[in-house]
């Protein structure tokens, strides 16, 4: 993108203006991702292994099949909540189930509202079974954050 980023004052919403708000942007995020910065976090992503690690033996021991993505999500909510905020969740697996599963299900209730054009108009859609559902699967994942972020302040 070298040659198609280049130029002066461009108007709004072109692609060259994108492009020189990207890479302004890009000179503030790419030190947050430095290697050495990573490194301090090593600790975390040791232990929150370690317990994936020891979850895993126990579903092991449940049965011949094991179904990991609720414990690799467990595990990926616990390395971001504490590495970038400080917070340990491991204690808070009641939380991290309504989460997991309003996550997956946003999921579902998005793609099946792509797939129904009558779903399209926001008001229509509000008024469906759907769009209530995902008022409530929206409002579990606000709770999430929320909690997070009260955890977070008065940690500090």
């Amino acid at each position: 993108m070298a040659g198609l980023c280049e130029g002066g004052n461009e108007p709004p919403g072109s692609l060259k203006a994108i492009c020189a708000k990207w890479h302004s942007r890009r000179k503030i995020l790419t030190p947050t991702f430095h290697f050495k910065i990573l490194e301090e976090f090593i600790h975390v992503f040791n232990t929150n292994s370690k317990i994936l690690i020891d979850r895993l033996a126990a579903a092991q021991n449940k049965g011949p099949f094991v179904h990991i993505n609720n414990e690799i999500t467990k595990c990926t909510l616990d390395i971001i909540c504490e590495a970038a905020m400080g917070i340990k969740m491991h204690d808070k697996e009641n939380d991290y189930n309504e989460y997991i599963y309003a996550v997956k299900r946003m999921t579902q209730v998005i793609v099946r509202r792509q797939l129904s054009p009558w779903l399209y108009r926001q008001f229509i859609f509000e008024l469906s079974p759907l769009g209530q559902e995902q008022a409530k699967l929206l409002q579990t994942l606000h709770n999430f954050t929320d909690k997070v972020r009260i955890i977070r302040m008065h940690g500090y």
